[in-house]
């Protein structure tokens, strides 16, 4: 009997830490502009995992202040029958920044979109004292 239940017990082991998942995050668009309206290119924009703050994509703003971040798949462990903490793992931090620029920090729930258009995103310039 303590036999079976080894084997279950290994068995259930292995599939709950084998379980994973493809979470498709959407394309995520928007324009990045200073306090005057004028668009800065160059700025980074790096998207991270909210749940524990790892690294997902970056790339950068245009001539015209504009980005396109493509839909990506990254894999997830889900664990069956564990409550997660109101799906944070489906949520992005947007994370915008330029040299002389206060960062500008974003956190959007990317759960059943297809593409996420951001309103215009106004950096702050850092005052020289």
């Amino acid at each position: 009997m303590n036999y079976i239940k080894n084997i279950l017990f290994i068995a259930l082991v292995l599939i709950v830490f084998s379980c994973k998942t493809v979470i498709i995050r959407p394309t995520v668009k928007g324009v990045v502009y200073n306090e005057s309206n004028i668009p800065i290119k160059e700025a980074q924009v790096g998207v991270y995992k909210s749940v524990d703050s790892s690294f997902v994509k970056m790339t950068k703003t245009n001539s015209k202040g504009e980005f396109i971040l493509p839909k990506l798949s990254v894999k997830e462990k889900i664990i069956p029958l564990a409550k997660r903490n109101n799906y944070n793992f489906l949520k992005s931090l947007f994370i915008i920044k330029k040299e002389g620029y206060q960062e500008y920090l974003i956190e959007i729930d990317v759960q059943n979109k297809d593409t996420i258009l951001l309103k215009s995103i106004i950096l702050k310039q850092i005052s020289q004292n």
